[in-house]
């Protein structure tokens, strides 16, 4: 089984936040949602997702490592909260399971539209999760993907939320903790490449690069018409959450690309005291060569991008990234 995702947020950073601490500003503002079981006490017992999160940025986007893989996981814990006792008084028994009309309210104010993830694409470890009388956080409950069954353009969400809680008298659900959202945005040309890098200490390219580095890397979506291409000079000095956005019209053929930066980048520029000289754009005449259709994956499919920096230091720097999807 492969475990590793490439968790992307911002990079996508994918996303990870996974620990949590447990005493955040929902509980202090008694900002828990429904009583559960029970009636509340003044000691304000409830249950969260350490790893969750409400917010836009606490999704964790999915991007597999092997696309072709059977499984894949990842894994969240649940968390006792009670500030008088701290340790759970007697067996917690937490139910889980997911959230469909979320969806729908996410969709309402996004551009993106995402369906809920079916059942044939995880499975849930346990939908029972017992926290244990002396301990305040659970066994890890395992999320396990089936990458190989994933249409690459299809744009799924899977938001598991806290059910019941039952065991203990007053427990609620932390309103901000009670939910964890995976997604994986489709998107045709998202997925594993063959990733050359050059860079040269000068606006001269027709030399031998200081760097020359051919390695695999996986091209990850920012949505369903955008792939954040891997950029290591921008990400090691500028943003290291950047490279360069590659955008296209989505159609039977993908087409319209463009070149762009995001406004982090911008900003890692700015801060940096970099000055971006030229690009980015799309080399060997601003061509991508799209190969194959989408029951193929677009395997084959070829393009290269130039970015140019001038350093805090005044150094000319002409990165060419060469990029070729592949299977």
């Amino acid at each position: 089984m492969n475990k590793k995702f490439i968790n992307f947020m911002g990079m996508l950073a994918i996303i990870a936040g996974m620990t949590s601490c447990l005493k955040d500003k929902g509980f202090e503002d008694q900002d828990y949602g429904t009583v559960l079981s029970g009636s509340p006490t003044a000691s304000l017992r409830s249950v969260k997702i350490l790893e969750g999160g409400t917010s836009s940025g606490d999704i964790k986007k999915l991007v597999f490592a092997d696309g072709s893989a059977a499984l894949d996981s990842l894994e969240f814990s649940l968390a006792y909260v009670d500030y008088a006792s701290q340790l759970a008084s007697a067996d917690l028994t937490v139910t889980l399971g997911t959230d469909p009309a979320y969806i729908a309210a996410y969709n309402a104010t996004s551009t993106v539209q995402f369906q809920l993830m079916p059942d044939s694409l995880f499975t849930l470890s346990k939908t029972s999760v017992v926290i244990k009388k002396g301990t305040f956080v659970s066994d890890p409950v395992k999320v396990y993907f089936k990458p190989n069954k994933f249409d690459g353009a299809k744009t799924f969400m899977l938001p598991i939320v806290i059910k019941s809680a039952t065991g203990i008298s007053g427990v609620q659900v932390q309103k901000n903790y009670g939910r964890i959202t995976y997604t994986k945005i489709g998107n045709v040309l998202s997925g594993k490449y063959s990733h050359r890098y050059r860079r040269w200490q000068s606006g001269d390219t027709t030399t031998a690069p200081l760097q020359n580095i051919l390695s695999e890397r996986i091209v990850p979506p920012l949505s369903p018409s955008e792939i954040m291409t891997p950029e290591d000079y921008t990400t090691t000095f500028v943003d290291a959450s950047g490279g360069i956005v590659l955008g296209f019209t989505n159609g039977a053929v993908p087409s319209n690309f463009t070149t762009s930066l995001t406004a982090a980048t911008y900003a890692g520029i700015t801060a940096g005291a970099f000055i971006l000289n030229d690009g980015p754009k799309l080399t060997a005449g601003g061509a991508v060569v799209v190969v194959g259709t989408s029951a193929s994956n677009f395997i084959g499919t070829r393009f290269s991008t130039f970015i140019q920096y001038i350093n805090n230091t005044g150094g000319v720097r002409s990165l060419v990234n060469d990029f070729v999807k592949i299977p």
